[in-house]
């Protein structure tokens, strides 16, 4: 009963000895929760088998895998069948150029957050051309994408915050105008989901 009503949840785990089978016991639970909205796994090496159990949460909007969670091609593909999803962050993954331009394809994404990723590339980031839905993309610290390319993908995607690999960001050539009102479109869609 209770758990039907939780709509988000953040799961940290320390494990002197990485004990996965307790993370993935955890996660088979979490999978039942049908109504989270947020799910955080940070410091949980589940195996991917166990994580491909994400699809259980078609109400899911933002998921955030900790860099000890696998992220090969069948998650990604898990990830990228979850119809609400807005935000993901895998941050310091092993992620590659395909697994972009399968998170690109999701219409209702607006956030990436893949800072660190070593795996990505420039054309990786391209494929994100797509992602007309897309207002953030974090990149920084990820050595592999050179800057020009994600300064283009930043004209194509003219609504987008790109954070760039070396640290700063798209807005800075932003009129104010231009950055108030695209900020102030993220408010209200914001403020109509959490109503």
């Amino acid at each position: 009963g209770a758990h039907r009503e939780l709509e988000e949840l953040r799961i940290r785990f320390l494990f002197k000895n990485g004990n996965a089978d307790e993370s993935d016991q955890l996660a088979e639970t979490v999978w039942k929760l049908t109504a989270l909205r947020s799910l955080t796994f940070s410091g949980a090496p589940i195996s991917e088998s166990v994580l491909l159990g994400v699809t259980s949460l078609q109400r899911l909007r933002w998921l955030r895998l900790g860099n000890e969670c696998p992220h090969g091609p069948g998650v990604i593909r898990a990830i990228a069948s979850l119809p609400e999803l807005e935000g993901v962050g895998l941050e310091h993954s092993c992620i590659t150029d395909e697994d972009l331009g399968t998170l690109g394809g999701m219409s209702k994404l607006t956030a990436i957050i893949a800072t660190g990723c070593q795996g990505i590339t420039g054309a990786g980031v391209l494929r994100l051309a797509q992602a007309r839905s897309l207002e953030l993309l974090r990149l920084r610290d990820c050595s592999g994408v050179p800057l020009e390319d994600a300064r283009w993908l930043a004209e194509l995607l003219p609504n987008c915050t790109i954070w760039y690999p070396e640290g700063s960001s798209s807005e800075e050539g932003w009129s104010e105008e231009k950055r108030k009102a695209i900020w102030a479109r993220r408010r209200a869609r914001v403020k109509a989901r959490r109503q």
